[in-house]
């Protein structure tokens, strides 16, 4: 076993011996967005057994692997036209997300129904070392089974045997990772979202209904304020991901909002944001995003959105999946939804609000 530790000057060095370790067909333990994991090639039933070996598991219960993007999962996994929608919106981000495989990979990583859970995440490592292996590498907690995750390295040298110790190839150390929970799983094998597994953001379907005209679209965004966002604008703010293609009717569900005080809103032109005071009840200031323009993921951080996560601010994201992951912003404190809008017909609409 050799231990390196990793820094920023180092990464790309590291990452080179992260996947000469990998191709060999190696265990290792490496750095994640949640706690440190171990890795081993995806597409060897041989080094996945290594990962069930090392943890004392078997592999009944799946293991999940770390992917590059949605075309990595499309390539590993059966994706449906919804289900597609909601990846865009989740991921990246502290997600693993349970599809139908295409069974591609080692049959190890399956449980008995033929599903694969998949991770895509943001992280400068786990991403430098994607780009390197050229393979899925498996995404499970660097554990034995049945003990909790860990986030310093010594710790977890604390609890293995000499002989486990012995299974591992190469042990990536980057210092003590912060305590962040574990990925929400979810079963996303029909339409429905389901919550395997409670993580930091935690999809809950809250309200599923149709609209037949622009007029019905803005009373049900008025009833959705009213029955979900205002009470919760009295001690944080709230932030609302709305998700649909071009001319779905995201633009019509913010101007409804804006109605309820004489605001009229439009989608951003020239700013990736317009400021509405408001200063009526609970309601502070409406933020009205508009992200599709929004090229570089990274021009939102010139925004310095956490700013304007307070008590009484409504953020309304047009595009929200641009967001790449809104991990750091729930850690404001801020109440979440999700609005997904599918267009059924010429004005027809199916509105799902999720609770995040």
């Amino acid at each position: 076993m050799k231990i390196i530790k990793l820094t920023l000057a180092n990464l790309e060095k590291i990452a080179n011996s992260a996947q000469k370790a990998l191709q060999a067909g190696n265990l290792i333990v490496i750095p994640s967005d949640t706690a440190y994991g171990l890795a081993a090639r995806a597409d060897s039933s041989k080094a996945v057994r290594k990962v069930l070996d090392f943890k004392g598991r078997l592999p009944d219960k799946g293991i999940s692997v770390f992917l590059s993007g949605l075309a990595a999962v499309k390539k590993y996994a059966f994706i449906s036209s919804g289900q597609l929608e909601v990846l865009r919106t989740l991921l990246p981000g502290a997600f693993t997300l349970i599809l139908d495989s295409r069974r591609l990979l080692s049959s190890l990583l399956e449980p008995a129904d033929k599903t694969l859970g998949v991770r895509v995440i943001k992280h400068e490592f786990v991403s430098q070392l994607l780009k390197k292996t050229g393979f899925p590498f498996t995404a499970t907690s660097a554990n034995l089974s049945g003990r909790g995750p860990h986030y310093s390295i010594p710790a977890f040298l604390k609890t293995l045997s000499d002989r486990k110790k012995k299974q591992l190839s190469l042990v990536i150390d980057a210092g003590r990772l912060p305590r962040r929970p574990v990925s929400t799983v979810i079963r996303l094998t029909s339409e429905k979202i389901k919550v395997i597994r409670p993580g930091l953001l935690n999809p809950r379907l809250v309200l599923n209904q149709r609209t037949k005209n622009p007029m019905a679209t803005i009373k049900l965004a008025q009833k959705i304020y009213q029955d979900f966002l205002e009470k919760k604008l009295a001690s944080r703010a709230v932030g609302v991901i709305l998700r649909g293609g071009l001319g779905s009717g995201k633009t019509v569900f913010a101007q409804g909002i804006g109605r309820l005080f004489n605001r009229q809103l439009f989608s951003p032109t020239f700013v990736l944001m317009d400021e509405h005071p408001i200063n009526r009840g609970n309601l502070r200031n409406i933020y009205h995003l508009d992200l599709y323009r929004l090229e570089n993921p990274e021009e939102i951080n010139d925004l310095d959105l956490t700013h304007f996560f307070q008590k009484g601010n409504l953020l309304l994201f047009e595009w929200g999946e641009k967001l790449a992951s809104f991990g750091e912003f729930k850690k404001t404190g801020a109440a979440f939804y999700w609005l997904q809008i599918e267009a059924k017909g010429e004005n027809i609409r199916d509105f799902k609000l999720y609770q995040l």
